[in-house]
């Protein structure tokens, strides 16, 4: 019956992650219904239109998509989903299955040393914890965080012993981690399980060095297996500005107020409702909600947690307490001056965003000790009573305590919540009185897993909310901007700071008035405002000039251009947007210019969407062209008035016309093959020119005229031209990321490497026996 507990282990989880089976709702607070839903739409589309999209020429005059772990392209789990159902569905699936799956991989760790029933307690303990139930608001985040238990797991295996299996489980664990594509949980979980491979079991200095080459080789094989994503992330990276700019420690880090929220069940307010609503929220969250919507991990799991730090074997206890006070100091960011030292110390921990992260390697090492609690509870200890009853008491005292700190409503919640945390103890006393009992025994482990259950699910529920698809739907202003194959700018999208000693937003920027429906929920509110306004253009083929950059990963000089269009007048932006292609302005107030079609955004008023029917072509052949090797030059020329980019384009360098020369009536372009990873053009000039396409500059693509290699040169400082000679020609544009083909080379050794491990391990199996006859 030793079955039962991991079943129950890996079932429990289910119940604040129900709406995972869902066809007509989707997860959509914050980045789920900005970003992941729209994701998973594109990609959809895209493979179904038999293309797998590399690139996403419709973000940003186009940017690499591939580079981007966030979109999950090359995590096996999502894409496999993805593959196998519908959008719904399949993001459903994508953000639910990682909580079982998390659970089951704490309970495989902890069963390496405890028993069965403590494994089952402490997987749900981690799995149902609210830092780990809120990471369900990002795809790639809940993905690091299931696999956090698997990777240490399968390192602490390979360091006990070495084997073939046992080091191609380890790789493979920590690549699927990689490959989910949050640095900041891979690199905590990493130090962790080398940390651990050297500091949990005793022994002299030669078999902990043994201990840590054997964990270091599985994660050199696991990094070397996940190269195909990490190399063009970290090409992107150094095109960047993430790894030059400098670490906002304060943003989304966690305010020692609310460290009460471990105990106690929102005492701050409800983090769905906008801030305005709940100014304690605001307060404690950099004037937002919180990037974790919570930081409950159970008053009865904190007990447990404290009576494994008294009663667990003095190694584990340390190691785990240790690491977890270091992961709490580095979640406070700059509230204390210690996360901010060690940044100062290694730099490239600037490119690792919101120090709240940190706080799920607490929620695990809090899980481990508490599961160190459930045993000696359940074998019975004479201490345990005693130990849970003065652990509880404390942990009240505690409550108490903060709750004076705090004033009006968030007091009496607190207070309300040290009252839970004295019940909570005396049940997990009680269930320890009862594990003495010879006749109760065999209950004790069943009572203590369902009250830990039972208390994460109440406080899990409503962490992962959903929103109806058809709320979500294609604006109708989306339907008329794409008739054409022309450009959008949205407002605001550029992130502009207001005026010089002015207060509030950029002139630009969008704000609806209009009230929303009351059938939708607040939590689903951001989502439609991102529907309603393609804040992800490629779900919709919708071309955009300038775009939000969450990851902080559009080339420097697309960010730079992006600057200067923020310093620029209404006029000048509206002379840069008319040259680069842009047809439709999203804003509150007419723009410059003459715009014959305006269509009010459903729901948004006063938004609207202004639509001109004059040519902005995606290309153009240019006779005049001209040398300009400074970027930054070239961009301005596109907002002032006296160039003319119709008749002089400004080429990033000298290169040679390609091309078979021949006569051309006139000079066109037209665009006659159009996919993510291709673009091909047919080109008449009737002398030497230059073909400039507008959309995204990147070394890696590659252009061909007339079926031969030429070189394409950056043009008006941000777009794709190549020089041609007189003639009618075809010239075909392709996506060859360089870093992702040397990526897949190194995978692919590596891959063949360890099935060869694999294969020989088997064989030396196989023979085993053979010998022994």
């Amino acid at each position: 019956m030793g079955w039962l507990w991991p079943i129950a282990a890996v079932l429990a989880p289910l119940i604040p992650m129900r709406g995972m089976f869902s066809s007509e709702k989707v997860y959509c607070f914050r980045d789920m219904g900005q970003e992941f839903w729209p994701m998973t739409q594109w990609f959809k589309l895209s493979t179904a239109a038999g293309e797998y999209p590399l690139w996403d020429p419709f973000l940003g005059y186009g940017q690499s998509a591939v580079a981007d772990p966030v979109r999950s392209l090359l995590f096996p789990p999502v894409v496999l989903v993805r593959m196998l159902f519908p959008e719904a569905l399949a993001l459903n699936l994508a953000v639910g299955l990682a909580i079982p799956l998390a659970a089951l991989g704490a309970y495989l760790l902890i069963r390496r040393t405890l028993s069965a029933p403590s494994a089952a307690v402490g997987a749900v303990a981690f799995a149902m914890a609210g830092p780990v139930l809120s990471t369900g608001n990002m795809l790639n985040f809940v993905w690091s965080v299931a696999l956090m238990p698997w990777v240490i797991w399968a390192v602490l295996h390979v360091a006990d012993r070495w084997s073939g299996p046992r080091f191609v489980a380890a790789s493979a664990c920590i690549a699927l981690q990689l490959l989910a594509g949050e640095p900041a949980t891979n690199a905590a979980t990493l130090c962790l399980a080398l940390l651990l491979a050297v500091a949990v079991e005793p022994g002299g200095f030669r078999d902990l060095a043994l201990r840590g080459a054997r964990g270091l080789g599985a994660m050199l094989a696991g990094l070397a297996l996940a190269a195909v994503q990490y190399l063009p992330l970290l090409n992107a990276v150094v095109q960047s500005e993430r790894g030059s700019r400098a670490a906002n420690l304060s943003f989304w880090s966690v305010h020692p107020l609310r460290l009460v929220e471990a105990v106690a069940i929102l005492p701050f307010g409800d983090p769905l409702m906008p801030p305005a609503t709940e100014p304690w929220v605001a307060y404690l969250n950099s004037g937002r909600e919180p990037f974790l919507l919570s930081l409950y991990l159970g008053a009865a799991v904190v007990v447990l947690a404290l009576l494994g730090c008294a009663t667990g074997p003095r190694r584990r206890a340390v190691v785990w307490a240790v690491a977890g006070a270091m992961a709490l100091l580095f979640s406070l960011g700059d509230h204390i001056p210690v996360y901010p030292t060690v940044v100062g110390l290694l730099p490239v921990l600037r490119i690792f965003r919101y120090p709240e992260k940190y706080f799920v390697v607490v929620a695990l090492c809090t899980a481990l000790l508490s599961a160190e609690g459930a045993e000696a509870l359940i074998r019975g200890q004479a201490n345990a009573i005693r130990t849970a009853a003065i652990a509880g008491g404390l942990l009240t005292l505690a409550t108490v305590g903060l709750a004076f700190v705090a004033h009006d409503e968030p007091r009496q919640a607190i207070m309300l919540s040290a009252a839970g945390v004295a019940i909570a103890a005396a049940i997990v006393a009680g269930i320890a009185a009862v594990a003495r009992r010879p006749g109760l025994a065999a209950w004790a482990p069943v009572a203590l897993l369902c009250v830990v259950g039972a208390e994460l699910a109440f406080a899990g529920f409503g962490l992962n909310p959903q929103a109806h698809t058809a709320s979500l739907i294609r604006p109708l202003w989306v339907a008329s901007a794409t008739v054409r194959d022309d450009r959008v700018y949205v407002g605001g999208r550029a992130g502009c700071p207001p005026p010089t000693g002015g207060q509030g937003q950029d002139v630009d920027t969008i704000a609806p008035q209009a009230a929303f429906p009351k059938s939708v929920p607040v939590s689903a509110l951001p989502a439609l405002v991102s529907a309603k306004t393609a804040q992800f253009p490629s779900r919709w083929g919708l071309r955009e000039a300038i775009s939000v950059d969450n990851q902080i990963l559009f080339p420097r000089e697309y960010k730079d251009a992006v600057r200067a269009f923020c310093e620029r007048n209404g006029a000048d932006r509206c002379r840069f947007l008319e040259r680069t292609g842009v047809r439709v302005h999203l804003l509150n107030k007419p723009p410059a210019g003459y715009f014959d079609t305006r269509t009010p955004v459903e729901m948004l008023a006063p938004v609207v969407a202004y639509s001109s029917s004059v040519d902005s072509p995606r290309c153009a052949v240019i006779s005049g062209s001209r040398v300009e090797p400074d970027t930054a030059t070239a961009v301005a020329a596109l907002f002032r008035e006296d160039f003319d980019p119709a008749s002089e384009v400004l080429v990033g360098s000298e290169s040679v016309p390609a091309g078979t020369r021949s006569e051309a009536a006139e000079s066109s372009a037209r665009i006659v093959r159009d996919r993510s990873n291709e673009v091909t053009v047919e080109v008449s000039a009737t002398s030497d020119s230059v073909l400039v396409l507008y959309d995204s500059y990147d070394p890696d693509w590659r252009v061909e005229v007339d079926g031969q290699t030429a070189e394409m040169v950056r043009a008006n400082g941000l777009f794709r031209g190549v020089r041609i000679v007189a003639g009618q020609h075809t010239v075909r544009f392709a996506y060859r990321p360089r870093s992702l083909i040397v990526g897949a080379i190194i995978t692919g050794i590596s891959l063949v490497c360890l099935v060869g491990l694999m294969a020989l391990a088997w064989r030396r199996h196989e023979r085993g026996p053979l010998r022994k006859r």
